[in-house]
C-alpha cells in the first residue's frame, strides 16, 4: 500500500494506492545435506511518500504571527511577574531580586557624595564576594573570620 501527502502551500491532500508487489516471500535455508530451513514471511508493505512546495510568504500572516506571539509571551511575563511579587509564599526574597533602587550619580552635595562613594564600596564588596575574589562578610565591614580560620589553608589575607 502506497500513501501519498500532497501539500499545496495551503491545505493537505492524503491519496491512499496499491501495488502489485508480492505480499508473500519464501526463502530457503539448507541444515544439512538432507534437511533444509523454508521461512515463509507474509506481511504488508507501507510506503509513504510526501510532495508539494511552499509557495511565497505572505507578510500579513507574518506580523500577525510575530505580533500575538510578543503579545502572548509578555501576558505570560507579566503574569508569572505579579503572581511571584505579590502571591508567592516567598515573595519578598523575590522582591530583593527584582527591584533594583539604584543611586543618584550625580550628587549635589558633598552628603550624597559620600553616600554614592559608600554604596559603590558596598556593591563592589558584595560583587567580589559573589565571584569569589573576597572573604564573605558577616556584618557591614566585618569579615566573617570563622569562614576562614588563621593559618588554616587556603587562609586569605585581606587588604583595604
Amino acid at each position: 500500500m502506497r500513501i501519498n501527502l500532497f501539500y499545496d502551500g495551503y491545505t493537505y491532500y492524503y491519496k491512499a494506492s496499491t501495488n502489485k508487489i508480492k505480499a508473500k516471500m519464501e526463502t530457503a535455508d539448507w541444515y544439512n545435506a538432507t534437511h533444509r530451513i523454508v521461512n515463509d514471511l507474509h506481511g504488508i508493505q507501507l510506503a509513504f511518500a510526501q510532495s508539494g512546495g511552499v509557495r511565497l510568504p505572505d507578510f500579513k500572516t507574518m506580523l500577525l504571527t510575530l505580533v500575538s506571539g510578543l503579545v502572548m509571551l509578555s501576558t505570560a511575563k507579566t503574569v508569572a511577574d505579579y503572581f511571584l511579587l505579590y502571591a508567592a509564599p516567598k515573595r519578598a526574597d523575590y522582591r530583593l531580586f527584582v527591584e533594583q533602587l539604584s543611586p543618584d550619580f550625580g550628587p549635589d552635595n558633598d552628603a550624597e557624595r559620600m553616600l554614592l562613594e559608600k554604596i559603590l564600596a558596598r556593591k563592589r564588596r558584595e560583587r567580589n564576594e559573589l565571584l569569589g575574589k573576597e572573604e564573605p562578610f558577616l556584618a557591614e565591614g566585618t569579615p566573617n573570620s570563622a569562614a576562614v580560620a588563621p593559618g588554616a589553608a587556603g587562609a586569605q589575607t585581606m587588604q583595604r
